[in-house]
């Protein structure tokens, strides 16, 4: 059964730096979803989707691993892209 917009979805925000609290203010002005700011591994869990606010890159990707949440963050959108594309296109960005 696909999910519905609005109906209970579960949305996380990396909240790690960036302009967190503008994509959480824009998200609370729609019905039904939740919001979750990440700023654990153990967050991801359960969340059908994830805004990832602008940051420096090295910054971010140094805070992602120092945190451990680079891994969990790379297997969780691994597994929604190979929901919605064919494997061809997520082969070489995610392992088999």
């Amino acid at each position: 059964m696909p999910i519905e917009v609005g109906k209970g979805l579960q949305v996380g925000v990396l909240a790690l730096q960036g302009s967190v609290m503008e994509h959480v203010q824009c998200l609370q002005k729609i019905p039904g979803i939740d919001i979750i700011q990440v700023r654990k591994p153990q967050q991801l869990s359960g969340i059908d989707g994830i805004i990832l606010p602008g940051g420096e890159s090295t910054t971010m990707g140094k805070l992602l691993r120092e945190l451990g949440i680079l891994e969990p963050l790379r297997e969780l959108s691994c597994s929604w892209w190979k929901r919605i594309s064919n494997s061809e296109l997520t082969r070489p960005l995610c392992k088999e």
